[in-house]
């Protein structure tokens, strides 16, 4: 058993087809989307950058930015590698290709902290391969050694002081051979990476300019909503079509797998529509489901042994052996992802192609679920990133994706899928709960010589990624405890998977966000019991050097 798993590394080895450098090879990867195509610049020496003669500089990006900086933090990289100066500088979000897979996961996905991790010697050559072929270039005009040249603030400069902009440089440029193993910065000379830099994205936003998903539209779109069943297993009995045509506006009503969309000529048809079928649904598989009964399953589930997760020394005998012992139970609840922008997708599905406008986490998994939908080839399903108003995980679902696809293929026009606030609510993909019992022992110094750690919780790889479960272990539901930062002789942490109805899924930080809060509570009801100030007994039980 590998107990220290992790879903990062399980996307990293059960990858279908794992990258086999972060370099690609070669670098000259032109035109890989129409996007790219569309302004046939005349310097481009990697799918992530072109510079055109007017000097402008654009930067593709294939991650989504969801708050987090991505659309600043990824040119920052490529610019100062570059010795682009910052103003010239504009990026744009990239379709769904090849060049903007992770190269570990081999997906184009934003997640796990990986945007830059994942591509970071990559960004860094490919700014540092455009600027050695701008600056031989210029060196060749001049009739001198390139070494003799230096860049700054997006011009190769001579010994005696004249310099080019690279957009004067950047036709020649262009056709010369792109560098493999070009020459990178001492990060001591890094002009932009570490810095703050003004995010690329705010003043459009600021000016109410950036068009979100929901806000997106298409010449001869309609929209659609969906009736869902309110209780989990539920079973659709009957519904009223008739009255939900009747609402001016509504187009049609269309059955799909438990569930009941409305597609009306606006968003207040669609709700009018959704409101008027009178829909009946079966009492579903756990008709009494509310929160005293699922407590109750929790705490049945933590008084069963459950799997190891990790396991060093005797815990068991250092508790007998402890001077004194102390034990807590905690208990945290499912969490709603609540961003800010309600979940929505747009589908246009003709005879040959499909295009997709998505706020989306996962520009892989939307293009393979429409495939899979439309029947056509990847290279003919279109995914167009849009802005997103946060994720936080939902975004990577595909219920969206899956409905407006089928939506416009029954149609054959483009359908926007939105979730109100309260669908959004109501149909989210959880933060897993978690009931979790520590019993730890304290020596006659105050010092902790033994924890014991149980957690109760859901499996959102159990639902998401199987493979990823070893022996009853899903590594994020203990994530935070297997890896916490504390020495201990003798650990002893258990997993036990509970099967319950809620849909789990991906919120961010995963399992940290529940383990770390009760590692670290209980973490002060121990200061407390061994008179110790609480900063300096974490301080004692973190291994010097670690």
């Amino acid at each position: 058993m590998n107990s220290d798993m992790t879903r990062r590394s399980f996307l990293k080895k059960s990858s279908l087809v794992i990258a086999a450098s972060v370099f690609p090879n070669p670098l000259n990867l032109f035109n890989v989307s129409p996007a790219l195509a569309a302004s046939d610049p005349p310097f481009k020496p990697h799918a992530f950058l072109e510079i055109a003669a007017d000097d402008t500089i654009t930067i593709w990006v294939g991650q989504t930015d969801l708050g987090q900086g991505t659309h600043t933090g990824i040119p920052m990289i490529i610019a100062d590698e570059l010795d682009a100066a910052w103003e010239k500088i504009q990026v744009k979000m990239a379709l769904a290709a090849e060049p903007f897979k992770s190269p570990v996961w081999h997906a184009q996905v934003t997640g796990g902290s990986s945007s830059i991790r994942h591509r970071w010697d990559l960004f860094r050559n490919v700014g540092a391969a455009a600027r050695q072929m701008l600056v031989e270039t210029a060196a060749g005009q001049w009739g001198l050694p390139a070494e003799k040249c230096v860049t700054k603030d997006s011009k190769v400069i001579h010994p005696d002081g004249r310099s080019l902009c690279y957009g004067q440089l950047s036709e020649a440029a262009g056709k010369r051979t792109v560098p493999q193993n070009p020459r990178l910065k001492d990060p001591k000379d890094y002009r932009m990476i570490g810095t703050q830099r003004n995010r690329l994205d705010i003043p459009d936003k600021v000016a109410g300019k950036t068009v979100f998903g929901f806000d997106f539209t298409v010449p001869g779109m309609c929209i659609a909503v969906a009736a869902r069943p309110s209780r989990y297993g539920a079973s659709l009995q009957s519904y009223d079509a008739e009255a939900a045509t009747a609402v001016k506006g509504v187009i049609k009503v269309v059955p799909l797998e438990n569930r009941i969309a409305v597609c009306a000529e606006t968003t207040y048809s669609a709700m009018r529509g959704r409101d008027a079928l009178k829909v009946k649904w079966s009492e579903g598989s756990h008709p009494n489901l509310n929160n005293d009964t699922l407590d109750a399953l929790f705490k049945e589930h933590l008084e069963k042994a459950g799997a190891a997760a990790k396991s060093s020394g005797d815990v068991k005998k250092a508790l007998a052996e402890a001077a004194q012992t102390i034990e807590q139970s905690y208990k945290l609840p499912y969490i709603s992802h609540a961003q800010a922008e309600p979940i929505n997708c747009t589908a246009h599905v003709e005879k040959e192609r499909c295009r997709v406008w998505i706020p989306t986490q996962d520009q892989t998994t939307t293009q393979l679920t429409a495939s899979k939908i439309t029947g056509l080839p990847l290279e003919k399903v279109e995914v167009m990133t849009l802005p997103a108003g946060g994720g936080f995980g939902l975004r990577g679902e595909q219920d969206a994706v899956e409905d407006s696809v089928l939506l416009s293929k029954t149609l054959s026009r483009p359908v926007k899928v939105i979730w109100t606030r309260e669908d959004d609510f109501a149909n989210d993909h959880f933060r897993p709960a978690s009931q979790c019992r520590i019993t730890a022992g304290l020596n006659k110094d105050g010092r902790a010589v033994a924890w014991s750690h149980k957690v109760a919780a859901p499996s959102v790889m159990s639902a998401k990624m199987p493979r990823a479960v070893e022996n009853g272990i899903d590594s994020d539901a203990v994530a935070g405890i297997t890896d916490m930062v504390y020495s201990l002789p003798n650990l002893l942490v258990n997993y036990v998977m509970v099967n319950s109805p809620v849909t789990v899924g991906w919120w961010r930080s995963v399992g940290y966000s529940v383990n770390v809060f009760t590692v670290e509570s209980f973490m002060d009801e121990l200061a407390y019991t061994a008179g110790k100030d609480p900063l300096q007994f974490r301080l004692d039980h973190i291994e010097k050097g670690s």
